[in-house]
């Protein structure tokens, strides 16, 4: 809460001397220490929320709804670069965005852009058309799909105007970039690899583009910029695996983390040609035993992500339709209607008949039945990352607030599951799970299940309550 007020006076100083770039700076400073906009009202920072807001509307007045353009006219594509260009998805703003667009989602910075990048593709050549274009690879106010980016690089690319600059725009604001097993824009771009045809040479450049910007990124090691930098696919050449090892070996000076591990990984998976291979084995001839090791995982390490990101396997349950498609693959499901099929069936029979509300004073006043149990869960991913979520009445039955210095035993139990690899406690009722191999919903569910049922045991053990299995 310290730096969110330290920023927003940093930022006040900013707007009262006309200073626009810096203020978007420590803008985009705030937006990372809340991770996402909507989620700053999740923080207590009510008040900075507000301050911040204010003074992004001052700074950058946004467009009245009421004169938005109609489709067609040729004062639209002016319009919506102005919604978009802004440092922050302030409520006029996202009220301006949502004259333009239809999006389910409308919370702030969360809106679909997709259909405004292909009415800005579809849109005759001008100099506000290459703007929109722009504003659409980098912009907090909305969300442009990967597919619909890589659409909008290649129309850029067309025009002649795919420069540094874009590129670095569209893969640092890639979503959730850091996430390993989500796809990413690189994948969309470049995941048929040098089969798909490539006519007018928009991958290739690209592709040399993409390779330079990890090198800028990588250049001078820190958290943040490694927070920043793309993924996927891995960059191309031994300079990237001597850089890695540079920066195990402390050749490469780099403040210390734990990113160090994960960039010296990333560094030393660099795809490599076969006089590459050759070229890079006879000069770790005589490198230290260590920095020969290093290399290896690290191309091991590399050959298994890509294949996980190449799988098909996804969350799709057999004869069941999700309930909402979300992008990249994934899906979600309200757990009771799942709980016909094997799994779910299973792990039902082996909770407890009932779970008691070990959480409040009377453990039978609000306890849940097992057969009730999925009334009140629900599972979204896209089969190697899930989230799994809650409404309140489980909260009376596992405990989903623990204290500082209280076992979180949901998050335990959760991932102490088989498969596995990752459980986060995002949210009270909210747990992020990466998973070592993909999985259905309906065996993440299952899993959901053993681990609430375990939860729940432990919990009544603690307190002497004997639960009725």
């Amino acid at each position: 809460m310290a730096a969110l007020s330290e920023l927003v006076t940093q930022a006040r100083a900013q707007a009262g001397d006309g200073d626009r770039a810096g203020f978007s700076q420590t803008v985009a400073a705030f937006s990372r220490e809340v991770i996402e906009p909507f989620l700053a009202l999740l923080m207590d920072a009510d008040d900075e929320v507000a301050q911040l807001e204010a003074l992004c509307d001052a700074v950058f007045p946004p467009p009245d709804p009421a004169t938005a353009p109609p489709a067609g006219s040729p004062h639209r594509l002016v319009f919506a670069a102005d919604v978009l260009d802004a440092p922050w998805p302030t409520p006029r703003r996202t009220a301006a965005l949502l004259s333009i667009v239809d999006s389910g989602d409308t919370r702030p910075g969360q809106p679909v852009l997709d259909a405004l990048a292909e009415e800005a593709i579809a849109a005759p050549p001008s100099p506000a058309r290459i703007r929109l274009l722009r504003r659409l690879l980098s912009t907090p106010v909305g969300f442009t799909g990967r597919p619909a980016a890589a659409r909008v690089l290649a129309e850029l690319h067309a025009e002649g105007k795919l420069n540094a600059a874009a590129v670095e725009a569209a893969f640092t604001a890639d979503r959730r970039v850091a996430n390993e097993g989500k796809a990413r824009l690189g994948d969309v771009v470049f995941g048929d690899g040098a089969e798909r045809p490539d006519p007018t040479g928009f991958r290739a450049a690209l592709r040399e583009q993409y390779d330079e910007l990890i090198w800028r990124l990588t250049e001078t090691p820190d958290p943040d910029a490694w927070h920043h930098t793309p993924r996927s696919p891995a960059p191309r050449g031994t300079r990237f695996v001597r850089r890695g090892l540079d920066l195990r070996t402390g050749r490469l000076p780099a403040p210390p983390g734990e990113y160090v591990d994960e960039l010296v990984a990333f560094l030393c998976g660099a795809q490599l040609t076969a006089a590459e291979r050759a070229e890079l084995d006879g000069w770790l001839t005589g490198r230290p035993t260590a920095e020969r090791q290093q290399v290896a995982r690290s191309r091991q390490a590399a050959a298994d992500a890509a294949a996980r990101r190449e799988s098909t396997a996804g969350p799709a349950v057999a004869g069941i339709e999700p309930d909402h498609h979300y992008p990249g693959n994934a899906a979600g499901y309200a757990a009771g209607r799942l709980t016909a099929t094997g799994p779910v069936a299973a792990a039902l029979a082996r909770a407890p008949r009932v779970f008691l509300a070990v959480v409040e004073d009377d453990p039978e006043q609000f306890a849940i039945r097992r057969e009730e149990l999925c009334e009140f869960l629900h599972v979204a991913g896209d089969g190697w990352k899930y989230e799994l979520s809650l409404t309140d009445e489980v909260k009376s039955i596992v405990e989903t607030g623990p204290g500082e210095d209280e076992d979180d035993l949901l998050e335990q139990r959760i991932a102490a599951q088989p498969d596995v690899k990752s459980a986060f406690h995002a949210d009270r009722e909210w747990f992020e799970v990466q998973l070592s191999r993909p999985l259905p919903a309906d065996e993440m569910l299952a899993r959901y299940i053993d681990a609430l049922s375990a939860a729940n045991r432990e919990h009544a053990r603690r307190l002497g309550i004997a639960v009725p299995d």
